[in-house]
């Protein structure tokens, strides 16, 4: 299970510059760069959509977490049925 934490382009990259973390190379890419990665992550998501899960990252952590935690657990319960 691959899950995606979405957030806007644009709130990404200030809460970077907010958040007290080293800014880097890829941070200094232009919007429009950070829009197609976007965009490439949500398409490989809807080819794929039994191993992805997209998470609205734009939440409090609190419900990020608890969504991720769901999910998990969700994957894990599903593993552990016996086929039929």
């Amino acid at each position: 299970m691959i899950v995606y934490l979405d957030v806007d382009c644009e709130e990404g990259l200030q809460r970077r510059k907010t958040g007290g973390d080293e800014w880097n190379r890829m941070d200094e890419q232009t919007i429009e760069f950070h829009r197609r990665v976007r965009e490439g992550y949500l398409a490989m998501a809807q080819e794929q959509p039994e191993r992805w899960r997209i998470v609205n990252g734009a939440r409090p952590v609190e419900a990020v977490a608890e969504e991720i935690k769901r999910l998990a657990a969700e994957k894990l319960q599903a593993n552990l049925e016996p086929e039929t």
